[in-house]
């Protein structure tokens, strides 16, 4: 994890709902950029990792939500890096 990164999880104030959890996340995003005048991308998914990669697909700005019956389409044409 970076220096700029955060990790939520909200599943029980959501009750585990991905539209709920959408709704949740605008308003982090319009709170963040009003408060601190930046902009921040957020990943919604089923587990922190596909909620980092969801995160990481529309940066600077973004908002991706990968629901679970979505996870293998999401993943599928994504590169496979070695670091």
């Amino acid at each position: 994890m970076g220096i700029d990164e955060a990790y939520l999880d909200v599943s029980q104030k959501v009750n585990c709902d991905f539209e709920e959890a959408r709704e949740l996340a605008e308003e982090i995003k319009n709170k963040v950029r009003s408060q601190e005048g930046i902009a921040c991308s957020i990943g919604i998914g089923p587990n922190k990792l596909i909620a980092k990669i969801a995160s990481d697909i529309q940066k600077p700005d973004g908002l991706t939500v990968v629901r679970p019956e979505q996870v293998e389409r999401f993943l599928s044409p994504l590169p496979v890096r070695a670091r």
